[in-house]
């Protein structure tokens, strides 16, 4: 199976000025074997644009899916299945198939604030676990949970007025 491309709002983004340790940080982590890894922060902090950055450097192919609008583990599997390239995309089988055919890769769950995640990566995990997982979200996604796993918060610059480098950069 062929992987899929990196979706558009996942290339070229550039990590906020002064963050290289964040990226180094991140990067080491993932290559460590950390599995899975959250990359937490609030709203517009750049958690994407890190996770992309850091795509680019850990050596292993990358898929990404944004799961910010799903609300069920059917709206989970459903999106994970669509990203990840399985027919039919819905089918618990055909996705568990489609992960393990990946191998080695860093599968990245973008806004993963969503209801259910927990269960559902622990389910798709335990099909596929040779694939390392960094999911991105406000929260930690898998907080509370008996799941062992690495949390790096991103804290808005020293310098930030809003907390927020967009809202920042609007009142510029």
């Amino acid at each position: 199976m062929t992987q899929p491309e990196l979706p558009e709002w996942m290339r070229e983004r550039t990590p906020l000025p002064g963050r290289e340790d964040l990226v180094d940080h991140l990067q080491a982590t993932i290559e460590e074997g950390a599995n899975p890894v959250c990359l937490v922060g609030p709203a517009g902090i750049g958690k994407t644009a890190l996770a992309s950055t850091v795509a680019g450097r850990v050596g292993l192919p990358v898929i990404a899916v944004a799961i910010s609008g799903c609300r069920t583990e059917a709206d989970v599997a459903l999106a994970i299945g669509w990203g990840i390239g399985a027919h039919p995309p819905g089918d618990e089988a055909a996705i568990g198939t489609a992960l393990r055919d990946l191998g080695r890769t860093l599968l990245i769950l973008d806004d993963a604030d969503v209801p259910a995640i927990h269960d559902t990566w622990q389910q798709l995990h335990a099909l596929a676990p040779e694939l390392h997982w960094l999911l991105t979200g406000c929260t930690d996604p898998l907080a509370g949970q008996d799941t062992e796993h690495d949390v790096l918060v991103i804290d808005p610059p020293e310098d930030s007025r809003t907390g927020n480098p967009l809202l920042d950069k609007l009142e510029g």
